[in-house]
């Protein structure tokens, strides 16, 4: 399995990232936010999922969204790819946030057996609890 990720932005790639997007995730919505960075993860050259975010400050980079491709979803590898997506962005930028849903107990799985640290909770406007998260180099 040769696994690739590449780092690019959304105005390179519109059309193929909302494509991808609606591969992952379904109907296509940003909900108010349009993220600029987009890292490809790429199998054989086939894309098989993505993480897209924006940077808050020179070092932080939010993970606005992820996720695998429907014909990836479910797989055992994923947390191995998940994991090899995860520090090439670490390349780049010395810590990642995010933020899941409380609900949402297989993210919160995943980031958290990533490495992910929580250091917070928010509630959004609608009355949704989130879990904040971070990663740093180690």
């Amino acid at each position: 399995m040769i696994l690739t990720v590449t780092r690019t932005t959304i105005d390179q790639i519109e059309g193929d990232f909302v494509n991808l997007y609606s591969s992952v995730f379904g109907d296509w919505t940003l909900d108010g936010n349009c993220p600029y960075h987009v890292y490809l993860l790429k199998e054989a050259e086939q894309p098989i999922g993505f993480a897209s975010g924006f940077s808050i400050g020179l070092q932080t980079w939010y993970l606005q969204r992820a996720g695998f491709t429907r014909d990836q979803q479910k797989r055992v590898t994923n947390l191995y790819r998940a994991s090899f997506a995860i520090n090439r962005i670490l390349q780049d930028w010395p810590y990642i946030m995010t933020f899941v849903h409380n609900e949402d107990a297989s993210a919160l799985h995943m980031v958290m057996a990533l490495g992910f640290k929580i250091i917070g909770v928010r509630m959004d406007t609608v009355k949704k609890l989130w879990v904040e998260l971070l990663k740093e180099v180690t």
